[in-house]
């Protein structure tokens, strides 16, 4: 049966001078609007008109489709999964749950392009640990299969960082890992200057960056500290990690050199790391809230000798395994045939 929603076109829903957002948005409003006059639910209307009542609620709604062109509702999906090991920018692709849920960390050739355009205008797109394996690699990605296996190396990458970390951490040295934290970012409140959304992708003129001392950021410091540490050990414990990591003779002794450097650190250093030690060993989380919100302020701002020496030996040794892996480039572990990325909507 036919719906007649043309009055929903009226006058007050011209779109002369009117941006695509403020569009969608009125359209939206006066589809609502038109199909409460004839008295139909979203789901007779879906059923009339042979759609999903989803797709109707989002239209009325005025969201914006995906980046693969489906209508949401959608989320931010940051262009270059944190977690293999990109950096925090402040971009982002929307993407609506189910092309989110198929994506689970993994690159396209599309994400690929867009990191090498970005990278080659001057910015950082992919942390210390990883830098030397997406530089080996990423020119390789000519397709969404080879993006799939990048993302793979990159993933037993982390996998091999982590258990570094946790060697660092049997070793005692807190105050060292606290350092990669980054804590005193918790000291700005960010403001993004007219943050709008431009064909699927976020954009904003400027970041206003104030600075802020309160009791909130003490909080904020205090639970990325704890987190973290919890993060780090429960890493391993986690079933069907499917795990593989790089080691060698010179990887090891590399780590071994680092390890060793920071033994060498200062007193106040090493009485931190035992302080750590003892808060992290304490299971009710209750009691050492403020003992947590306490220390955070005894993290060194700037990095003793020790941890910068440390760092670059951490970051020769992420350079060898970046080497290592490079080389397993066609190996079967990472090579998929089968590979069918296009997202099936009900």
């Amino acid at each position: 049966m036919a719906v007649d929603i043309s009055s929903a076109f009226s006058d007050d829903c011209s779109v002369e001078q009117k941006s695509s957002s403020d569009i969608k948005k009125r359209f939206g409003k006066a589809i609502r609007r038109r199909r409460r006059e004839l008295d139909l639910s979203q789901e007779d209307l879906a059923e009339r008109a042979e759609l999903h009542r989803t797709y109707i609620s989002s239209i009325e709604r005025g969201d914006r489709p995906c980046l693969n062109g489906h209508l949401g509702p959608c989320s931010a999906d940051h262009i270059g999964p944190i977690s293999l090991g990109f950096t925090h920018r402040p971009e982002f692709q929307l993407l609506c749950k189910p092309c989110n849920s198929a994506k689970n960390n993994r690159m396209t050739l599309r994400d690929v392009i867009h990191l090498r355009q970005v990278e080659a205008e001057g910015e950082k797109v992919i942390s210390w640990h990883s830098q030397a394996l997406w530089d080996a690699r990423k020119n390789d990605v000519v397709d969404d299969e080879k993006a799939l296996r990048l993302s793979k190396l990159l993933r037993d990458n982390r996998h091999t960082l982590m258990s570094i970390l946790q060697k660092i951490e049997a070793g005692g040295h807190f105050t060292f890992l606290a350092a990669f934290l980054n804590l005193k970012e918790a000291e700005h409140k960010v403001e993004f200057v007219n943050l709008q959304v431009e064909n699927s992708r976020t954009f904003f003129d400027r970041i206003n960056r104030r600075y802020q001392e309160n009791k909130y950021v003490k909080e904020q410091k205090a639970r990325r500290f704890r987190v973290a540490f919890q993060s780090l050990r429960e890493y391993f414990s986690k079933e069907n990690r499917n795990a593989f990591v790089i080691s060698s003779s010179e990887i090891d002794n590399t780590v071994e050199t680092a390890l060793s450097v920071l033994q060498e650190s200062a007193n106040t250093i090493r009485e931190l790391d035992y302080e750590i030690a003892a808060l992290l060993s304490n299971g009710v989380r209750e009691t050492v809230e403020q003992k947590y919100r306490d220390i955070v302020d005894k993290i060194p701002p700037t990095d003793p000798p020790e941890f910068v020496k440390a760092k670059q030996e951490l970051k020769k040794a992420m350079a060898l395994v970046a080497g290592k892996l490079s080389e397993m480039w066609n190996d079967e572990r990472y090579i998929r045939t089968d590979l069918d990325l296009d997202i099936q909507l009900d």
